[in-house]
């Protein structure tokens, strides 16, 4: 068994150590993982390019526990070193995710990072199991990935409780409208309806309520009802998107015009009494409304009782 620590540490013999580790093809893996607590910091430097080089999954704990070496070098060479193992390595790094140790969590991620969305494989797998901090920190490095279609990955984490509420949100700020569907399906759980409120919000009044006005007769009772009180909570700001399809032959609008009450239209009269004006059937079922909201008065045009007399 070839001793590598000793030439390595000293200065006569370091670089033709370091030569011959590089270039020996069966170093034994036990005796060099043990070399990774040397003191000397140019030895953990070899071991750990050379671990990297070996590929035994044995090392990769080791390696791990190198991203907070006290020696900036030996660090980077750490990550070198994993990143050669290729993607699968991130099966271990993350069950490290919630390392107490910040440079762990911080190199991990840096690692994952790197991967992009070869990494996704090894770090969704049962993502269910993992605690609440380790799955939170998956998602969190599948958003931040580039070019790797989040989207399609996080819809399925939809369904995991510790991420629901981080994953609707995301999915929000993507403007994700393959989300709007499954998201609607989570809406009664307690918990979700505000994140869930909050992400539709992101993703679009013009996407979002012609998928649901247009649901309001398909379905279930329950689903219909659901789609309803949906477009209710989200207020005033979708007025305008719900008078616009008032003219739609496929829109139940006795059942928008009274969502569009439950709201409170003021603000939208105006529009709702030209609709009115031009289409019957709209004329018909907005009476109560234009009863309810009358139009107000042109103050510009209201002439005082002395204004007949002083007037040119």
């Amino acid at each position: 068994m070839a001793d590598w620590v000793t030439p390595l540490r000293a200065d006569d013999t370091r670089w033709d150590a370091m030569l011959a580790l590089k270039l020996s093809s069966q170093p034994d893996v036990v005796a060099l993982i043990h070399a990774v607590d040397d003191p000397d910091w140019m030895v953990r430097w070899c071991v750990a390019d050379k671990l990297g080089d070996m590929g035994n999954p044995m090392a990769i704990p080791h390696l791990t526990r190198l991203l907070m070496d006290v020696d900036p070098n030996v660090r980077k060479m750490a990550i070198r070193s994993l990143i050669k193992f290729g993607p699968e390595v991130c099966g271990y790094l993350v069950t490290q995710l919630n390392h107490p140790h910040y440079a762990i969590r911080r190199y991990i991620r840096v690692i994952m990072l790197h991967f992009g969305g070869k990494a996704i494989p090894y770090l969704v797998r049962d993502i269910a199991l993992r605690d609440w901090i380790s799955a939170n920190q998956i998602v969190y490095v599948m958003y931040a990935m580039p070019d790797t279609q989040q989207e399609i990955h996080l819809l399925p984490l939809l369904a995991c409780k510790d991420v629901q509420k981080t994953v609707v949100l995301m999915l929000g700020t993507m403007q994700s409208t393959a989300a709007v569907a499954p998201m609607i399906r989570w809406y009664t759980v307690p918990g979700l309806r505000q994140p869930i409120l909050a992400a539709l919000m992101l993703i679009g009044a013009k996407v979002v309520v012609p998928f649901l006005v247009l649901g309001l007769e398909k379905g279930p009772v329950a689903q219909r009802t659901l789609f309803e009180t949906i477009l209710k909570d989200m207020g005033p700001s979708i007025l305008p998107y719900l008078v616009a399809m008032l003219p739609d032959s496929r829109v139940p609008t006795a059942k928008v015009v009274g969502i569009l009450d439950a709201i409170g239209p003021l603000s939208v009269m105006p529009a709702i009494i030209k609709l009115a004006d031009k289409h019957p059937d709209i004329h018909r079922l907005t009476r109560g409304l234009r009863l309810k909201y009358p139009p107000k008065p042109d103050k510009g045009g209201e002439r005082g009782f002395f204004d007949l007399f002083t007037s040119s």
